[in-house]
């Protein structure tokens, strides 16, 4: 959770707000903050450098290029998502609706 926040606006604030209410234990906090930092600073320095040299020249390339990205991450991850709860929904045993009687 505290890994994954740090990537979602609004998320590293609303996880430690959580962390701290359930009473999560500050090693364990402190662990994983720093492995969210690390992993955060690394993804977007990489980014920035390689879409820096990669579309110097043409800036508005490289926003369509974020952009697409963007777009066609969240599809994926929705057509994924849809594809495991259509069969989820396979398997659910449903159970007929059965006349209640009224107890003597």
């Amino acid at each position: 959770m505290l890994v994954v926040s740090r990537y979602i606006p609004g998320g590293r604030t609303a996880a430690t707000l959580v962390a701290g209410s359930v009473r999560y234990p500050i090693q364990r906090f402190w662990f994983f903050t720093a492995i969210a930092a690390v992993s955060w600073a690394l993804y977007s320095t990489g980014t920035g450098y390689l879409g820096g040299r990669i579309f110097h020249d043409h800036p508005y390339q490289g926003i369509l290029a974020g952009l697409a990205l963007a777009f066609g991450l969240t599809l994926a991850i929705e057509g994924v998502r849809y594809l495991v709860n259509r069969r989820a929904a396979k398997k659910a045993v449903t159970v007929p609706d059965m006349p209640v009687s009224p107890r003597p």
